[in-house]
C-alpha cells in the first residue's frame, strides 16, 4: 500500500514483506525439522547429515552423530556397526569434499572425529 502525502509516495510494503518472509522462514524451519525427524525414524542418517551440511548447522551435525551412536549402542549386540561406519565414512567424505566454508568444514570434521 502507498500513502500520498506532501507530494511523495510512502511505501508500507517493506513491513508486510518482512512479515511474510518471517512466516516463510518459520514454515521452512518446520519442514526441515520434520525432515530430520523422518530421517531419524527411518535410520537414514546420511540424508540427515546432507541436510545439516547444506544448512551449515553444526549443532545438527553433532545431534545427528550423537543419535547415530546412541541408536547403535541401544541396539547392543544387534547393532549394524557396518552401517555406523558407512555413515561416519560418508560424513567424513562429504565434509571434506562438499563443504565450501573452511570454518564450517573444520567444525564438522572436529565433530566427526
Amino acid at each position: 500500500a502507498e500513502w500520498e502525502g506532501s507530494g511523495a509516495a510512502v511505501s508500507r510494503g517493506g513491513e508486510e514483506e518482512d512479515e511474510a518472509m518471517a512466516l516463510d522462514m518459520d514454515k521452512l524451519a518446520r519442514v526441515v525439522h520434520l525432515m530430520f525427524e523422518r530421517c531419524y525414524e527411518d535410520g537414514t542418517y546420511n540424508h540427515a547429515l546432507g541436510v545439516a551440511f547444506e544448512a551449515r548447522e553444526a549443532g545438527k551435525v553433532d545431534e545427528i552423530l550423537n543419535r547415530l551412536l546412541a541408536d547403535a549402542s541401544a541396539a547392543g549386540a544387534g547393532a549394524d556397526y557396518d552401517a555406523v561406519l558407512d555413515t561416519l565414512s560418508y560424513a567424513l567424505d562429504a565434509a571434506s569434499a562438499l563443504i565450501p566454508s573452511k570454518a564450517f568444514r573444520t567444525k564438522s570434521l572436529e565433530l566427526i572425529a
